[in-house]
Order: C-alpha cells, then sequence, then structure tokens
C-alpha cells in the first residue's frame, strides 16, 4: 500500500467518520469582588468570576443518542484556552475523549480556572466533535 493510500484511508476515516459538530461560545469576566451571574443561554458565561477566587465551572452532560458507540471529542480553543479544562469522572483534562455506549449519558464539568488573571474579559470556544466508533479487528 503507498503513502497514498494510506493518507487517502486515514482522511476517510477522520473526515467521513463525524456524526456531529457544536461549538459553543464562552466566556467570563475577571472582576474586582464581585460575584455575578449570567443565565443567558446564546452562550456558556462563567459569569463575573472574582480576582484571585479558583474560578467557576460550568455542569454539563452528553447523550448518545445513535444506535451504535460513539467517541466523543472535547477542546477549547481562543483566549480561554489556557485557563478552560474538562473534568471527567474526577479527573482533569486540558482536552479530552471517550466513548459513550448507544444511549449513554455522560456528565463533565467544564472549568474556568482563574490563577492570578487580570482584570477582563476572557472568551472562546468549546468544541464537542461525535465521531463513529471503528473496531478494527
Amino acid at each position: 500500500m503507498g503513502i497514498f493510500s494510506i493518507i487517502l484511508v486515514v482522511f476517510f476515516l477522520n473526515e467521513f467518520t463525524i456524526l456531529n459538530v457544536e461549538v459553543y461560545p464562552v466566556d467570563a469576566y475577571i472582576v474586582e469582588n464581585e460575584v455575578g451571574f449570567n443565565l443567558d443561554t446564546d452562550k456558556i458565561h462563567f459569569g463575573n468570576v472574582p480576582l484571585n477566587s479558583g474560578g467557576a465551572y460550568r455542569q454539563m452532560s452528553i447523550t448518545n443518542v445513535y444506535d451504535e458507540d460513539v467517541k466523543v471529542f472535547l477542546s477549547d480553543s481562543g483566549m480561554i484556552n489556557e485557563f478552560v479544562y474538562f473534568e471527567v469522572d474526577g479527573e482533569n483534562y486540558e482536552n479530552y475523549n471517550f466513548v459513550l455506549k448507544s444511549n449513554e449519558t455522560k456528565d463533565y464539568k467544564i472549568v474556568f480556572k482563574n490563577e492570578n488573571l487580570p482584570l477582563g474579559y476572557y472568551d472562546g470556544e468549546i468544541k464537542i466533535v461525535v465521531r463513529k466508533l471503528y473496531k478494527f479487528n
């Protein structure tokens, strides 16, 4: 099998196995000493996070609605990239992927860590990619 064939197979497995992609805008304000909540549904809002507070989190769930097992990829980007991690089953991850069985639901947290960040506005995106799970024999 030539290098071109290998590249083509990898391309097809990566590109045509995507079942769903969701992108959520995310934002947070680091403020002097006030807590604030934003319950608008246009973004994942962390609200006002007090300076030196440690941070804030949002609890999320994902359910596999497909008739087959899937692989889920969680990632972040933008200004928040260095300040957000995912907490799944008590463990912390910068980026995370896991398998969801058909009709299974998994809870996870998106955590905005405030480690001496300067006052200001921080934003970015959370991306959730769901792919077919290939099982090679």
